[in-house]
C-alpha cells in the first residue's frame, strides 16, 4: 500500500518538528455527584440509555458514577490480565489469500522483534493521541500531567476513579483481548471513531487505554491513524512498536488492520 504524507489531518510526532498549537479546549460541566450506591447505579443506567441516543460531543459521562456502578455489577475489581493470556486464540487466525499472508508476515517481522517492556506511563503517538493502560488512565483523573481532555476506555466495565472526573470527556466499550473479537467492527470501533471526530472539533487530546495498553488500545489507535490518511499500515505499526515495545501481539487484531488497510489501499 502507498503512503500519502501530504493529506490533511494530524501529524505524527517527529524529532525537531514544532508542536502544532491547539484551539482552547472548552470543558463541559456536569451536575454535582449524587450520593449513595443506589443513586450511583441509577445514574449509570440512565446515562447508558441516553448514551445510545446522543452525540458523544454533547453527552459527557460522569466517570465516578460509571466506575462505582461497574464495581457493583462485577462484585469485585478485576485483576490486570497478562498481555498474552489468550495467545492460544491466535491459532484460528488464517489469512484469506497470499496478499494477506504477505502483510501478516511483514507485521510479524516488526512486532515480534526482540524488544523491551512497556512503560506504565502513557505513550504519545501524535499531537492529540496517546495510548496506555490502567495506570495512565488513573493519572488522567489525578495529576493529568499531559493535559488529556478525553478518556477512551476499551476495557469496560473497569473504569478509573479520581478528582478530575467532572472535567474529562469519556467514551467506552467492553472489548475482549481475543483474536476472534471484531474490535474494528462498526459496533465497537464506530462508536470510538464518532467520539474522536466530534472531539477534534474542540481541540481534544485523547488517551486510548485498555488494561495494559498493548492490544486493544493499540488496535483502535492504529485504525484511527489509518483513517486519518497520513501514514500507511507499516509506518503506523513501526510507530506503535517504537512507543509501545510490546503491542499488537493479538494476531486477530493484526489481520483486522491488514484488511482495513487493504480496503483503503494503505
Amino acid at each position: 500500500w502507498k503512503s500519502n504524507s501530504n493529506r490533511g489531518g494530524i501529524a505524527t510526532v517527529q524529532r525537531g518538528s514544532p508542536t502544532p498549537k491547539f484551539a482552547p479546549v472548552r470543558v463541559l460541566s456536569t451536575k454535582p455527584l449524587s450520593t449513595g450506591r443506589a443513586a450511583y447505579a441509577s445514574s449509570y443506567r440512565q446515562a447508558s440509555r441516553i448514551d445510545t441516543q446522543s452525540s458523544p460531543q454533547t453527552m459527557p459521562h460522569n466517570l465516578v458514577q460509571l466506575a462505582v456502578a461497574a464495581r457493583e455489577a462485577s462484585g469485585a475489581p478485576r485483576a490486570v490480565p497478562a498481555i498474552d493470556e489468550h495467545r492460544s486464540d491466535d491459532e484460528g487466525v488464517t489469512p484469506a489469500d497470499e496478499v494477506e499472508d504477505r502483510w501478516m508476515r511483514r507485521l510479524a517481522a516488526i512486532l515480534e522483534a526482540p524488544t523491551g517492556e512497556n512503560s506504565s506511563d502513557a505513550a504519545q503517538l501524535t499531537t492529540d493521541l496517546w495510548i496506555g493502560g490502567r495506570s495512565a488512565a488513573m493519572d488522567v483523573l489525578a495529576a493529568n500531567s499531559r493535559g488529556i481532555t478525553d478518556l477512551v476506555n476499551i476495557c469496560e466495565p473497569w473504569c478509573p476513579l479520581g478528582p478530575n472526573s467532572e472535567s474529562i470527556q469519556y467514551v467506552g466499550i467492553e472489548a475482549e483481548d481475543r483474536a476472534s473479537f471484531p474490535i474494528l467492527s462498526d459496533k465497537w470501533y464506530g462508536k470510538i471513531r464518532s467520539h474522536v471526530c466530534a472531539g477534534r472539533t474542540r481541540g481534544a487530546v485523547f488517551l486510548i487505554h485498555s488494561d495494559v495498553g498493548a492490544n486493544r488500545s493499540a488496535a483502535i489507535a492504529a485504525a484511527l491513524l489509518l483513517d486519518d490518511g497520513i501514514n500507511n499500515l507499516i509506518e503506523i505499526v513501526r510507530l506503535l512498536k517504537e512507543r509501545r515495545p510490546r503491542c499488537l501481539t493479538n494476531k486477530g487484531f493484526r489481520l483486522e488492520l491488514v484488511r482495513k488497510a487493504r480496503r483503503m489501499n494503505r
